[in-house]
């Protein structure tokens, strides 16, 4: 867990010129980070580091769109149920949908899950 938490720390600093933004969708990321998201969404640091990626990443709405497509929502909407009490990850996990809807038709996507049920 802890490679994937340095991973998408590193792939931040990364990302933060568009091009590299939709570089990372075009190689496979958004479907490798979705992946990610849901094998360790039960671990904190990593859930809080991806979804900080995410919301970084879905400025771009080109991205945005790729990761959607990935069914990265249904990834976040659950990380974010298992870490109600971490407000990191809450703050983050909703960062990150909002930048992924933001611009959205929306039609195109669904958000499962009680988010606004937060204890």
């Amino acid at each position: 867990k802890g490679l994937h938490e340095q991973a998408c720390s590193g792939l931040a600093l990364l990302c933060e010129m568009d091009q590299l933004k939709q570089e990372f969708c075009r190689l496979g990321g958004a479907e490798k980070l979705t992946d990610s998201i849901h094998k360790l969404h039960m671990h904190s640091e990593v859930f809080r580091q991806a979804a900080k990626l995410v919301a970084l990443i879905a400025i771009s709405e080109e991205s945005a769109s790729d990761l959607r497509g990935h069914g990265i929502l249904d990834a976040l909407t659950s990380g974010i149920s298992v870490h109600r009490q971490d407000s990191g990850c809450v703050y983050f996990g909703f960062k990150a949908i909002s930048n992924l809807c933001e611009r959205a038709d929306p039609t195109t996507f669904t958000l499962e899950g009680d988010l606004l049920k937060i204890d």
